[in-house]
């Protein structure tokens, strides 16, 4: 098994982030993953914080998350596919989830398509509790759940 470091970081390290998710989320669904642009213009005002996992040096997994209405918010989590079943997402869920503790607060809040089954599965096996879904007009698939976690 590879040793796998994790650090918290921020901006600095998102253009590495934004070329990792690419392989990460292209051709998940039909939807294509979001340039570097579309990350910039998503998080331009926000507070970003970035957890990522390591292998030999090279980013394998992250999360990005910032504050939105009181809630420590998880936009995006993924790692690549041949690094998956190592508990990375979930080692970058516990950081993400203790950053928002020590930061005061209460609740961490997450919105996760149908089609990802298994980060609908893992956000409610970690405890998250389901408060809305948002249908898509024509494809069930695309139905946004969005989730909440009691911190």
């Amino acid at each position: 098994m590879i040793d796998i470091q994790f650090q918290t970081v921020g901006r600095e390290r998102l253009t590495e982030v934004v070329a990792i998710n690419q392989q990460i989320f292209e051709g998940l669904d039909e939807w294509k993953a979001h340039s570097m642009a579309e990350y910039e213009e998503k998080l331009k005002d926000k507070e970003v914080t970035i957890f990522i996992a390591l292998a030999e040096g090279r980013i394998v997994g992250d999360l990005i998350a910032y504050p939105r209405n009181g809630a420590f918010h998880c936009w995006m989590t993924g790692v690549l596919p041949e690094y998956r079943g190592q508990r990375i997402a979930t080692e970058l869920t516990d950081m993400a989830e203790e950053y928002a503790r020590k930061h005061g607060y209460t609740k961490m809040t997450a919105r996760v398509f149908n089609y990802s089954g298994r980060m609908l599965r893992f956000k409610l096996r970690r405890g998250y509790m389901i408060t809305e879904v948002e249908s898509h007009p024509t494809d069930i698939s695309k139905n946004a759940v969005f989730f909440e976690l009691a911190l």
